[in-house]
Formats: structure tokens, sequence, C-alpha cells
């Protein structure tokens, strides 16, 4: 019997979403689905999918607008498509899903998206905005199925791109529970911090939406009040205004970790609280 053969695309990615799409493509059953990836991941992963029996095709997707890089991104997606022949191809967050399903008009092809990230509308000018959603809009009606990683970003998704609820499905990132199981990071003891001190923690792409500038505002409001540290462990385009937001409010409880591999032993820290911030609020999900 044929197998089903399945393309998944992503721009230059590095955190959530590449982890996300790896267990994706390590986990699917290859006596089933015959896989390939149109990605720009580093040379070490590029060569374990490979040997992981996943076809792996080197494509450039910027994020943000850039038409010559767009349009050269566009071309390369046909001549993948040409030569690998999906079935099914699965685009990964909105810049992938934008310019894939672009280079996708014409074929006879099942189109999936995976919804990342909530849509940036609001921080849009007028014309770039109208731009985006009149595009998004016409596609969307060629796209066979659209997941979410969460039931905010389902509502965000159909709320903003006026989409049937019904076509968008929830369905949560996984996680490899072995790799929880080891020792935790000393933060407290590497950093100095006093025992009576509330470890707060941060995980995210260093990027607008996700808020970390408001838990950097409400450190600031608390500096006096409560004994807190907070560590942001993440990269991203807006690292460094965030630093410079920690230095303009002289905040000395702020620490930028960078890129963490094993971020699970981040989470494990004596007393620790962990705390989600996206689209400009706070989520506790534990102590």
């Amino acid at each position: 019997m044929e197998k089903t053969r399945v393309l998944h695309v992503v721009r230059e990615a590095e955190g959530g979403m590449k982890k996300h799409l790896l267990s994706l493509l390590n986990g699917l059953d290859k006596d089933k689905y015959q896989l390939a990836v149109g990605c720009s991941f580093d040379k070490k992963t590029m060569d374990d999918l490979i040997k992981d029996g996943v076809s792996v095709y080197s494509v450039n997707i910027c994020d943000g607008i850039n038409f010559k890089k767009d349009f050269a991104a566009l071309k390369e997606l046909r001549a993948i498509i040409d030569d690998f022949k999906p079935h099914i191809i699965h685009f990964h967050g909105a810049k992938a899903s934008l310019v894939g399903r672009l280079a996708s008009l014409g074929y006879n092809l099942k189109i999936v998206v995976t919804v990342h990230n909530f849509p940036n509308y609001n921080n849009m000018n007028k014309v770039k905005k109208y731009f985006y959603l009149t595009i998004n809009k016409r596609l969307n009606k060629k796209t066979d199925a659209v997941i979410a990683v969460s039931y905010a970003l389902k509502k965000a998704v159909a709320d903003e791109e006026n989409m049937p609820p019904d076509k968008v499905r929830v369905v949560y990132n996984c996680i490899d529970v072995p790799q929880i199981i080891k020792e935790p990071l000393k933060l407290r003891e590497k950093y100095g911090i006093a025992s009576d001190t509330l470890i707060i923690g941060c995980v995210a792409r260093l990027i607008p939406s996700k808020g970390v500038q408001d838990l950097i505002e409400a450190l600031n409001i608390l500096k006096g009040k409560v004994k807190a540290f907070v560590f942001i462990a993440g990269d991203g385009p807006y690292k460094e205004h965030l630093k410079d937001m920690v230095r303009d409010l002289k905040l000395d409880n702020v620490e930028f970790l960078g890129f963490i591999e094993d971020i699970f032993n981040f989470f494990k820290q004596y007393r620790y609280l962990c705390i989600a911030v996206s689209q400009r609020r706070l989520w506790h999900i534990g102590c």
C-alpha cells in the first residue's frame, strides 16, 4: 500500500515551534507516512532527520516581510512540491503558512496549518494589517484544517480572520516525560539568592506579543515591597530592548539566561513559580 506523503514546512525557527515539529517528525509512523520537511535548521538537526528516514529540503523562509526573500522561498517551495509530490502539506507558523499556501496554489493538495503564536495584527499599521488579513482570509478558504496549540489561540484566529470555529482544532504540544526526570538546575545557589527570596521564572520567545515587558514593569512596581528574583529563559529580537528596560529601571533582580536546551531542568527550581507570559496576560502555571 502506498504511503501517505506528508511535507512539513517551517520558517527559520528555534525553541517551541522547532521542538514541536521535530516531535511530529520523529513520532509519526514511518510505515504509514513518507515524511519530508522544508526548513533551514542547523546541519546536525537536518542530518539527524535524514538518518531517521525524513527527506530534508533546504528552504529559507524569513521572519517578517521581505518581498525578495519571500518570492525566492515561494519558488523553492514549488520546486520541493514538484519533487516530493506530497498528498498533505503542513505549515507551521504564520509566515510559513502565508508563503507556503501561496506556493501551493494550483496543486491538488490537502493543506494543514498549525498556529503557534497569536496573530500580531494589533501591532501592524492599517495598510499592513489589511494586506495580511485579506490574503489570509482568502487562503483560509483553501485550507483544509487549522490546528491551534491552545483554545486562546483558536479564539484569536477565528475572531481576527473570520474563520469558522469548527474549522480550528485544538491540539496541545506534547511533552517528552523522560526528559523531566533529571537533576534540577541550582540557580539559587549559583546566583547566591537568599532562601526567603521568591524565584520567578519566565520562558518565552522574546518578542513583544509574549508580554515579558509587562513582567519587568510589574517588578518595578513591586520594587522594595516583594523579595523576588526573576530568571528569563529564551531568546529573540526583543531581547536587547528588554535588557534596556531592566537597566533603565535600575532593576538588579533580573537575569537573562538566553536559550536553554534542557528547559525541564529550568522548571524544577526550589519554591519555583513558573509564569507563562502571553498576549499581555500572566498565567500562573505552577508553584
